[in-house]
């Protein structure tokens, strides 16, 4: 799962480009729902994306082959970190990665997240 400020930080960070390159190569997979969804598609809209641009953001976040959607239901309204945080308890997602600064703000160590400084991909089995 990604965080949506990772998503918004790699319109103009290479290191969270990476992960989303690392996404769209099929090596990973998302896991998303709908509040997470729009809170991307929101966040791409107040950082000036054009609308088809957002429409193609749209079609890759929804795209049967790169992303697992959960019906989970969370609340439309939480911030980022509480929409990952709720849809990581309720999901089989693994990790959740977010950008370094993001990451450095917690007070706590928060399991399964993950700074993209410290993201690799597990093995396959």
């Amino acid at each position: 799962m990604l965080t949506p400020e990772l998503v918004g930080r790699s319109l103009v960070q290479q290191d969270c480009l990476a992960v989303l390159q690392t996404w769209r190569d099929r090596k990973m997979i998302l896991v998303v729902n709908r509040p997470l969804l729009l809170s991307y598609l929101k966040l791409l809209k107040s950082l000036g994306v054009p609308v088809e641009q957002n429409r193609r953001w749209l079609w890759w976040f929804t795209s049967s082959e790169k992303v697992v959607y959960s019906e989970t239901q969370t609340e439309e309204n939480q911030s980022g970190f509480q929409l990952c945080q709720s849809l990581q308890q309720n999901s089989n997602a693994e990790m959740i990665v977010c950008s370094n600064e993001y990451f450095q703000t917690f007070n706590e160590t928060l399991d399964n997240w993950v700074p993209v400084s410290r993201f690799q991909l597990l093995p396959a089995l």
